[in-house]
């Protein structure tokens, strides 16, 4: 429970800190201060953990070489966009930047997308959330006979092939059929 609690205040804060940098006059002063004031926050903390050695000290670099040109783009895009479009991009481009860098700068494979594989995993706890395995089978139905019917569409177009005369009473019948 409690981890839960510090990811709800963080997401908080950090949504917070972002409005806050969106109505500030000088948006960059804003952004050194909020860091600043993280940096105090964290100080302590120091001198209870080991210093960096070794290449550690060249990711911590790179890492804050990258954290200063995110920070100077957001400000830049709060600056020229609005929150509602900036904010939740931002907030994409971690997780995105830190899967293709995963896979192209240290050659970590991506795992497979196997969607009956999902499924299975989360069988385990249908007693206690049923949506997990519904909500996925139900999904992957209603994409696997909207992707049948779109292409039988599509190649009777193609073809020229025209209804039989059931399919066309039947849309008649429920008004979805052509206007003549």
């Amino acid at each position: 429970m409690t981890a839960l609690i510090l990811i709800l205040v963080s997401a908080v804060v950090h949504a917070v800190v972002n409005v806050l940098t969106k109505r500030g006059d000088d948006k960059y002063a804003m952004r050194l201060l909020i860091g600043v004031f993280s940096a105090v926050i964290v100080a302590p903390a120091l001198f209870f953990l080991p210093l960096p050695q070794g290449q550690a000290i060249h990711f911590l670099i790179a890492t804050a070489i990258v954290h200063a040109l995110y920070e100077w783009l957001l400000v830049r895009s709060y600056e020229s966009a609005a929150f509602s479009a900036v904010y939740p991009v931002a907030r994409g481009t971690g997780p995105l930047f830190t899967a293709l860098g995963v896979i192209l700068v240290f050659g970590q494979q991506p795992p497979a997308a196997n969607w009956g594989l999902m499924i299975n995993e989360n069988r385990i706890g249908m007693e206690l959330n049923p949506w997990s395995v519904v909500v996925p089978a139900a999904l992957i139905a209603l994409l696997t006979i909207g992707t049948n019917t779109f292409t039988d569409a599509v190649a009777r177009v193609t073809l020229g092939v025209e209804r039989r005369p059931e399919e066309a009473v039947l849309t008649d019948d429920l008004g979805l059929g052509r206007a003549s």
